[in-house]
């Protein structure tokens, strides 16, 4: 039976089923609205094939060309596309559950509400994919390219990602929530409104990047780098960036109360009008930069270096040990009200004789 016959018979019974297609010619056929069972398309030349609304079960895709197939709508469970190539190929409201990405070639691929559930990608490539609203649920992501892509909202939990890129990405009001992206390249991205809330990203690089509504509150940021990042807004709440790097960087309005920033650069950054209350700041370098309006009220700033800093209204109010000489505006600067500072030290006195 040729191919013909047997797509034929299968757009008859609807099933295609246990059928080897192992380096066929299937360029541009017809596959939509089918289910297909442990269909061999190992090293088969797809190109331009249409999958649309069809279910694939334990499906194997390696090595195939699959540039410019569509896969709209389809459920596509427990199937391999190692080595595979989809570039441009078409993913809108698709579903992928429990399958293999590694090697794979995605490269601008299009979709939208594509859905990734339990997948691994590893060694492969998306740059330039565009993925809008999409949901990835429990993927193993390691040496994977996302340089430029467009992932606008998407929305991923319990993700494994290790040594990956997202350089000049659109990440706009992604969701990481508890994310492990340990020494990730984030650079010149696009992070309006990216939510990093409790995420692992020791040693990531945000260089030049857009930092603006960034939520990293209780993110563990340790030797991070944020040279020449932007944006107003950002949160650092209770976030741990111990001798993280941020000269360069503009970050006005933003919140680093009670974070653990000790060792960190500043070194001619703009931070006007943010909040460091209580925060840790031990030897800190703020030289340079421009603190104006901001509140470091009660922060711990031993050997912290503020020299040259501009401290215009700064509230400095609690704040001992650090090296304030050489800094500029230093006279308009609200400096510890010594009533105020021995109420918030007040403790009670303890084992009083028993009347």
């Amino acid at each position: 039976m040729n191919i013909q016959d047997i797509i034929s018979n299968a757009r008859e019974t609807g099933l295609l089923n246990d059928v080897n297609f192992e380096k066929a010619m299937l360029t541009g056929v017809d596959f939509s609205s089918l289910r297909l069972e442990k269909v061999n398309f190992k090293n088969a030349n797809l190109i331009g094939a249409n999958f649309d609304g069809s279910l694939l079960n334990k499906i194997d895709f390696s090595d195939a060309k699959l540039q410019g197939a569509q896969f709209d709508q389809s459920i596509i469970q427990e199937s391999d596309f190692s080595n595979a190539t989809l570039q441009n190929s078409s993913l809108l409201y698709t579903t992928f559950n429990k399958c293999n990405f590694n090697n794979t070639d995605l490269t601008s691929v299009g979709g939208e509400n594509t859905h990734f559930t339990d997948c691994t990608l590893i060694n492969s490539r998306l740059t330039h994919a565009k993925l809008h609203t999409s949901i990835w649920n429990g993927l193993t992501i390691k040496n994977t390219n996302f340089n430029n892509a467009d992932l606008f909202r998407l929305i991923a939990h319990g993700i494994k990602f290790e040594n990956s890129t997202f350089d000049k990405s659109n990440l706009t009001k992604a969701q990481f929530n508890g994310g492990s992206f340990e020494g990730y390249k984030f650079q010149n991205c696009n992070l309006l409104m990216t939510n990093f809330d409790s995420c692992k990203m020791k040693g990531s690089d945000f260089s030049n990047s857009d930092l603006t509504q960034v939520n990293f509150n209780k993110a563990n940021l340790d030797n991070a780098i944020f040279i020449n990042a932007r944006g107003d807004y950002t949160s650092f709440i209770e976030s741990s960036a111990l001798k993280a790097n941020f000269s360069n960087s503009n970050l006005n309005m933003s919140n680093f109360g009670n974070a653990k920033l000790s060792s960190s650069n500043w070194i001619n950054a703009q931070v006007t009008n943010s909040i460091f209350e209580e925060s840790e700041l031990n030897f800190a370098n703020f030289e340079n930069a421009k603190l104006d309006y901001s509140n470091f009220s009660n922060a711990q700033t031993e050997q912290t270096n503020f020299n040259q800093a501009n401290l215009y209204y700064t509230n400095i109010h609690g704040i001992q040990k650090a090296r304030l000489d050489g800094a500029n505006k230093l006279k308009t600067a609200f400096k510890t009200d010594p009533e105020l500072f021995e109420a918030e030290n007040w403790m009670p006195l303890k084992n009083l004789p028993n009347k």
